[in-house]
């Protein structure tokens, strides 16, 4: 069986009337370099009116930087709310991630309780390796990315 994707495949497909309906958008990376990585993830959840969203930064002192919301969305129309973003710009070539948020920054991460798991079985998955560029703020400590490498997921 061959499997060809094509570029509307890696954009925004139609809601089902399931009510867990869920399309997701996951992206996680790693700058060698300065140990500095992360990952974020948002699911859009149209029928039940919100989507999941998480931000994830692993700081090269130990420290982690962690921010999870169930923002309220009207309708299926892109990944945009409590401050993540996600573009499209050209279908498995070039996407855009962007948060402007707070994050909590962790001094002991493993203090953290377990904040909850959601496992879940996704059909039309997506994954494709990724070449990173950009910057991150945290605390007013900044972090270039110039040759940071990752993974990105769509289901």
């Amino acid at each position: 069986m061959h499997v060809r994707l094509e570029p509307e495949d890696d954009l925004f497909h139609l809601p089902t009337d399931d009510q867990n309906f869920n399309e997701s958008r996951y992206y996680n990376f790693l700058d060698a370099a300065s140990g500095f990585g992360g990952w974020v993830r948002m699911g859009n959840r149209p029928n039940e009116r919100y989507a999941e969203m998480t931000v994830c930064l692993y700081l090269p002192d130990g420290r982690v930087g962690f921010m999870f919301k169930r923002p309220h969305i009207e309708g299926h129309v892109g990944h945009d709310a409590g401050g993540l973003r996600f573009d499209v710009v050209a279908p498995y070539e070039e996407h855009h991630v962007t948060y402007d948020g707070n994050v909590c920054v962790l001094a002991q991460p493993r203090d953290m309780a377990d904040p909850g798991t959601a496992h879940g079985f996704a059909t039309g998955h997506t994954e494709q390796q990724m070449a990173i560029t950009g910057e991150v703020q945290v605390n007013g400590q900044r972090f270039h990315l110039d040759r940071a490498f990752g993974l990105r997921d769509h289901s």
